[in-house]
């Protein structure tokens, strides 16, 4: 079995002097700086997912409002209107479903 692979390197084991401290500081600053800027890759990364979709999702509000325009612009009155607008005539003569000519 492999071992498990980390992101970061791991830690070289130094003799205890003064110089090995030293390279242990900057072996530490330096994780951290690796630690910063991946997480700041990821952090861009997942900022740029995120506008992917809101632009997505705006674009997609658009075309619905577009289509809910378009929706609203028929001429022809709903269907509940003309069954009002004929009650109240009363001269209108009903008509018949079959659509005889008589």
């Amino acid at each position: 079995m492999r071992p498990a692979r980390h992101i970061l390197p791991p830690v070289a084991r130094l003799r205890p002097t003064l110089v090995a401290k030293q390279c242990i500081r900057r072996d530490a600053r330096w994780r951290e700086k690796t630690m910063k800027s991946k997480t700041t890759r990821l952090l861009r990364i997942l900022s740029d997912i995120r506008y992917a979709q809101r632009c997505t999702a705006l674009r997609a509000a658009r075309a619905a409002t577009e289509a809910d325009a378009v929706l609203a612009e028929r001429d022809d009155p709903a269907p509940d209107e003309r069954d009002d607008a004929e009650s109240d005539d009363p001269t209108a003569v009903p008509r018949s479903r079959i659509g005889s000519p008589h």
